[in-house]
């Protein structure tokens, strides 16, 4: 059992319900929860996951809002409480796995790391460098605050 986050339609985001999750087969994770929920932590990785929006450079909160039918306000506290960071933050992490995971790909080896950063989804060279510096120094405050 796992605990998993979801978005109930009130607005209300239950910590504690359990999902089962069966063995993974082709990265395919089986999840019951329960019908009343409109989003679960399980729902938008596996979304994430699967259809990479976050390779698009102008991802915006809205596409994300009308993909699962709930409005901004739901969907931004949703994200902030089931990740502990704000939606461009939870973009941005993808877009750092998927960068590690290209640079680790053989076929992407002779590419530069500018390339890299655009197939990764960010926007630019600079725009990289601005997140990287900042998840190195909340890394950094966070070895400091323990």
């Amino acid at each position: 059992m796992q605990i998993n986050k979801i978005l109930m339609p009130s607005g209300r985001i239950e910590n504690d319900v359990q999902v089962s999750i069966s063995e993974e087969k082709d990265n395919i994770i089986e999840v019951k929860e329960e019908a009343t929920s409109i989003l679960s932590q399980a729902q938008l990785d596996s979304y994430f996951r699967e259809n990479k929006p976050f390779l698009d450079p102008d991802l915006k909160m809205e596409q994300m809002v009308k993909i699962f039918n709930t409005n901004r306000a739901y969907f931004s506290k949703f994200v902030n409480v089931a990740y502990g960071v704000n939606f461009s933050n939870y973009i941005n992490m993808w877009r750092l796995r998927e960068l590690d995971s290209l640079m680790e790909d053989p076929d992407h080896k002779e590419k530069d790391l500018q390339t890299l950063i655009t197939m990764a989804g960010f926007g630019s060279l600079r725009n990289y460098w601005r997140v990287k510096k900042k998840l190195e120094e909340k890394h950094k405050n966070d070895k400091y605050s323990e």
